[in-house]
């Protein structure tokens, strides 16, 4: 069994003990000095304990340009791996016992839980994820409703109703490097919650460990109640509730089949709950067919509890013609003020007057069928993609022409429909 550790601090020193415990032969690289591996060895594992980014990094690109081979990449991290020997043993003495009875690296990885397991072999420079932030994975298209706004109500489409395999989800997360702390939306168009696999993707990302915070919105109506508190213990962070207007009516234009009854009572219930309430906000998407309701929406929302509120404008970017005045959004900005609450207005221009676009810049976004496209208002993998996660590595994906292409052209040559995006940097003197 051949193990590499690298990174020979206090953490480090703790996991090589207690690998003695259990009669391992390991090698131990010292960070602190220049890294010399033996490039004709394939190790069985290498442990990676230095919690700094930069030290990380080093050993990641080392991997990679000298094309060393493994079977497993582990991480110890500070904040999981108790830098006590004796209390981490003492702790873990279950896990440990059966390990040291078994003698398998394996079942000891899988056992212990201060380890992060990468199940990926494909390597990169952390440079590819400098400005990453979001990554966004349409688990499903499927909705329940037909809102006025959306791209799938008035479109057909090959990705329009479907789920995406758990395989094809679980490579997407897989393939994600460690030695970054991301937000997971798993969801773009579609009612996430109708995936009938929803909760354990919930839990599988969860347990990487990659993600500071995972969230979604919902209609809050596709299920009853306790199943949305079900969402949170399967590790969901942040639920956004879509709530447009308290008119049936007016419901029946912009977000066609939502039960207003149920959704209200739906969120009354999980504001009850001091464990939920912070994790609730809510989303209003402002048309002209709701503009004129706002005041009063939003006063009602801050009564009943709600916490948070995001003001999205609805953008007419694949022609529903109700778009709203952009000029109108500053007068949203007054609410900011209004309220003791945290009020988000999302404004185009604020996107546009920057440099580069950061809904490509700062997210991936992957749509139900695999495909990596450039940002989550492209709907249709057709109309704009950088090939498909079923067919290449995610480094191969980053690393092709297709996306790097794109990636130098986009300000200097956009395409047609990065063009008519109110949210696409204005060009550039």
């Amino acid at each position: 069994m051949n193990i590499l550790i690298y990174g020979y601090g206090v953490v480090g020193k703790n996991f090589a003990a207690l690998l003695s415990l259990l009669g391992f032969d390991f090698e131990i690289l010292d960070n602190s000095k220049k890294i010399v591996v033996d490039l004709e060895k394939k190790y069985d594992v290498i442990v990676i304990s230095n919690s700094h980014k930069e030290q990380q990094d080093k050993m990641l690109s080392y991997i990679k340009a000298n094309a060393i081979r493994y079977e497993k990449l582990v991480f110890l991290t500070n904040t999981s791996f108790n830098p006590s020997f004796s209390s981490f043993f003492i702790e873990h003495k279950t896990e440990v016992r059966h390990a040291i009875k078994n003698g398998n690296i394996d079942d000891f990885l899988q056992q212990v839980p201060c380890l992060i397991e990468e199940k990926t072999k494909n390597i990169y420079p952390n440079i590819l994820f400098e400005e990453l932030n979001y990554i966004y994975i349409e688990t499903t298209t499927y909705c329940d409703l037909r809102c006025a706004h959306c791209f799938r109500t008035g479109n057909d489409y090959e990705a329009k109703n479907k789920h995406m395999e758990f395989d094809v989800y679980k490579n997407i997360i897989d393939s994600l490097p460690f030695n970054r702390q991301f937000v997971l939306c798993p969801q773009n168009i579609g009612e996430p919650t109708l995936h009938p696999l929803f909760l354990s993707m919930l839990q599988y990302a969860k347990n990487t460990h990659k993600f500071h915070r995972i969230e979604i919105h919902s209609n809050l109506v596709s299920h009853e109640r306790e199943y949305y508190k079900q969402l949170f213990d399967a590790g969901l962070d942040l639920l956004i509730v879509s709530i447009d207007s308290l008119n049936q009516t007016t419901l029946s234009k912009t977000r066609s089949g939502t039960n207003i009854e149920k959704l209200l009572n739906n969120l009354s219930w999980l504001l009850q709950d001091e464990m939920y309430k912070e994790k609730i906000a809510v989303r209003i998407s402002i048309s002209i067919l709701n503009e004129n309701e706002l005041d009063m929406l939003i006063d009602f929302l801050v009564a009943m509890g709600v916490k948070t509120i995001h003001l999205a404008p609805v953008v007419d970017i694949y022609d529903a013609n109700i778009g709203v005045d952009i000029n109108s959004i500053e007068r949203w900005k007054q609410y900011i003020n209004k309220y003791s609450i945290t009020i988000i207005v999302i404004d185009p221009c604020e996107y546009s007057g920057s440099n580069k676009c950061s809904l490509f810049e700062k997210s991936l976004n992957f749509n139900v069928l695999g495909y990596l496209v450039p940002c989550c208002v492209i709907y249709n993998h057709k109309d704009l993609n950088f090939g498909t996660i079923q067919k290449e590595s995610l480094a191969e994906l980053l690393e092709g022409t297709s996306y790097q292409t794109f990636k130098t052209n986009l300000y200097e040559l956009p395409p047609k429909i990065c063009q008519e995006c109110l949210f696409f940097p204005k060009k550039r003197e």
